[in-house]
């Protein structure tokens, strides 16, 4: 039985000695280590209220390192220490934004690793180290922040000095960050950053206009909002980003009219400009969201911003007619209502949780009738459901009120009229005592002709105003009950089964 036993016990060790030895896992190297990073003259991001920066997109890269991973392990003969893989660290810098007023929120791989309000100017430690497994996973985000938002007088940061060299710039202009410690482990995947950044009041070319309205906060605080038309305003004054526009070639109370009604009805925007679209398409774009028209007054050469809202008294409307200005109408269209979207579907971003989000208006009496027929409008600057839902309910109301068109032509009395212009238009050999209108279009004719062509639309707040002379003529005929005599009648005689 011993001798059994021995000879058991030596088949043990001969095969535990005969094993090959676990081969020793290899640092990554610093090449292998892949960042998302720009070409020189990439334009920045332009932020504008409260919104997530998901292009992660790294300047520079330094003080690279790694630190083995030592675990224990049971064997044969008790427990031994080996590396099962390596923690990496490294400096990072990255660019974020234009300018920023401070941080709310900053996730890696859609993992939160810290909330609260990191201003700009300031360090944070971010201490998630088991953020993705820790040693046994991808490890995890440890070490040290710094924000640099890029004003004026912003000086060069020493640690980032330290890790790239003294021929360094300032980076004055451009909201940056810069990130030194622990951030992945087993591997050289280092996982995207995105921080959810607010910004109304930094980063403007000079004083900041009309500043007790630039913010409207949303949400019950939650969300900083921008208002539209300081949105529009920063984009036409700013020399960097902008088109660099004088403000006084701006007429600034239509701006600030603009800018107190928006204000009062906690109508902010979040929004960020990528540079994918043009700016005039991303003026026009946030023009579209708050409902207004922008143009430039023929009147006094300047850029006037007008809300198109029910704010004017039918009483101080100008009535154009045959006899005050009109010439002739080239067009006039009657909408049919039955093939129109009876259910409008609203989407817009949360800024909390950078999804998106639908809202919907439903006209349920033409659903009974005709079906759902559903229209979807994507409103990327719209940050809360209060805003959403007001704007799906105006444009269903636009669709739903068979609003009249004319394309009008006018002669030089009509002059003043502009985008936006309301007016009451007088057609009683249409059968229109007075209609309200809106102008949508407006074309000026070479000098030597003067005549101008209005298009325009039957004005949705002026609907219950709008008065139809003549209507068109029942066709219902009542019944007739009273007897009368037979005038057509044919005698047979019935068979036997009847």
């Amino acid at each position: 039985m011993w001798i059994q036993i021995a000879l058991f016990v030596a088949s043990l060790v001969i095969s535990y000695a005969l094993q090959p030895k676990p081969t020793r896992p290899k640092p990554a190297a610093f090449e292998d280590f892949d960042f998302p990073t720009a070409e020189d003259g990439t334009p920045h991001i332009v932020v504008f209220g409260d919104t997530w920066l998901t292009d992660w997109t790294v300047i520079g890269t330094g003080n690279y390192r790694n630190e083995a991973i030592v675990a224990k392990q049971k064997g044969l003969f008790g427990t031994k220490k080996s590396e099962t893989g390596f923690r990496y660290f490294m400096g990072i810098h990255f660019g974020l934004c234009n300018s920023l007023d401070d941080v709310i929120e900053i996730k890696v791989a859609d993992k939160s690793i810290w909330d609260g309000s990191f201003p700009s100017h300031d360090i944070l430690y971010l201490d998630k180290p088991d953020a993705f497994g820790g040693d046994k996973g991808e490890g995890g985000i440890e070490g040290n922040l710094y924000l640099m938002s890029g004003a004026s007088n912003q000086p060069v940061l020493p640690q980032l000095s330290e890790m790239l060299g003294p021929d360094i710039p300032a980076y004055r202009g451009v909201a940056t960050a810069f990130f030194f410690f622990f951030f992945c482990s087993n591997g050289p995947y280092p996982k995207p950053w995105s921080l959810r950044v607010r910004r109304t009041q930094s980063g403007w070319d000079g004083a900041i206009w009309y500043p007790e309205k630039v913010t409207i906060w949303l949400n019950d605080n939650n969300i900083k909002a921008m208002n539209a038309a300081h949105i529009i305003y920063e984009a036409q004054t700013n020399t960097i980003w902008g088109r660099g526009f004088h403000a006084s070639q701006l007429d600034l109370q239509s701006f600030k009219s603009v800018a107190d009604q928006l204000y009062e009805e906690k109508f902010g925007i979040c929004l960020a400009w990528r540079r994918q679209d043009s700016l005039k398409e991303f003026i026009q774009q946030v023009v579209n969201q708050i409902g207004a028209a922008f143009f430039v007054d023929r009147t006094t050469g300047l850029w006037k911003l007008v809300l198109i809202r029910d704010n004017y008294k039918v009483s101080n409307l100008t009535t154009f007619d045959y006899s005050n200005g009109l010439l002739r109408i080239d067009e006039d269209d009657n909408p049919a209502n039955d093939a129109v979207s009876n259910q409008v579907v609203v989407t817009y971003r949360d800024p909390v949780s950078n999804e998106d989000r639908s809202i919907y208006a439903e006209n349920l009496a033409a659903i009974q009738q005709h079906g759902i027929i559903q229209e979807h409008k994507s409103y990327a600057g719209i940050a809360t459901a209060d805003i959403a839902g007001r704007i799906a309910a105006r444009d269903l109301k636009i669709v739903h009120s068979a609003l009249k068109r004319f394309k009008l032509v006018f002669n030089r009395k009509a002059y003043y009229l502009q985008p936006a212009s309301v007016f009451i238009l007088s057609l009683p050999e249409r059968g229109i005592d007075s209609i309200i209108v809106r102008a949508v279009r407006i074309e000026h004719d070479v000098m030597t002709n003067g005549e101008i062509t209005v298009t325009v639309v039957q004005d949705v707040f002026g609907l219950p105003k709008a008065h139809y002379v003549q209507q068109q003529p029942s066709l219902y005929k009542p019944a007739v009950f009273d007897p009368l005599p037979v005038s057509k009648f044919k005698v047979f005689e019935l068979p036997y089964v009847y």
